[in-house]
């Protein structure tokens, strides 16, 4: 009975596996591997120079073991070197037209910014010590080149995951049919004359969070006359939210 190999046998060997299978045999004096070489035939390989070998994992570590002394000239991994962001190419520019030089590309690797200031002169090993070394030459502050990040200064992220609750979505929806689908303001719907309605809070959730389920506390309004309400005195707050509280 003829056993079945893996699929994973039936794949074809890397090309920095192949250069160093290709030195062990030249230096056996034997000839290279023909093109196509997958694992199954470095299996057999291996077996025919009398290694008891049936995986592809034992087949690599026994390849890696035998060319730990030899040099490849492909890399197990390539890293591939990104370009500079365009606030650096701007920057670098900005920093080559005060000495009449040319522009860089807009290819300009990190690496290749180390040389330029190597080049000026200036002792740089890494790329952070790069980058400040340029900020220091075109007097740029550190908050200026990375953005702040966003952040919502009147909300916090505790009442972003309020509103998407299942308790703010359901009572939302009492509240819409409590107030028959109208505004408590105007006395405007959707029906007729084409609002968009808005479930509000009387007393804001920065102010009572306590009472943020509290359906005296919601009330429906259209969107005109959420966005346009004029803001209450802090006075007139307080008294509203101990109202709410004492009946709550």
């Amino acid at each position: 009975m003829v056993n079945k190999m893996p699929k994973s046998l039936n794949r074809k060997i890397k090309p920095y596996w192949l250069e160093r299978i290709n030195s062990w045999l030249a230096e056996k004096g034997e000839g290279p591997v023909p093109e196509g070489f997958m694992m199954k035939d470095l299996i057999k390989l291996m077996q025919a120079k009398g290694y008891n070998i049936q995986s592809r994992r034992k087949a690599y570590t026994l390849v890696r073991l035998l060319t730990a002394h030899l040099k490849t000239s492909i890399p197990a991994k390539t890293k591939v070197v990104k370009p500079l962001k365009p606030y650096w190419i701007i920057l670098i520019n900005r920093w080559l037209k005060q000495t009449n030089e040319g522009p860089v590309s807009p290819e300009f690797t990190r690496v290749e910014l180390i040389e330029l200031l190597q080049s000026k002169g200036y002792p740089v090993k890494t790329y952070s010590k790069a980058c400040l070394t340029l900020r220091e030459i075109m007097g740029v502050q550190k908050s200026v080149v990375k953005k702040p990040r966003e952040s919502s200064p009147t909300k916090p992220k505790i009442f972003d995951s309020f509103y998407s609750s299942f308790e703010w979505r359901r009572l939302r929806v009492l509240i819409l049919r409590r107030d028959n689908f109208t505004c408590c303001d105007c006395g405007r719907n959707p029906k007729q004359h084409g609002v968009v309605l808005h479930v509000d809070h009387r007393v804001p959730l920065s102010r009572a969070w306590e009472l943020r389920l509290d359906p005296e506390n919601v009330i429906t309004r259209c969107e005109d006359c959420n966005m346009g309400k004029r803001s209450l005195l802090e006075s007139e707050l307080e008294q509203r939210g101990k109202a709410l509280r004492k009946t709550g």
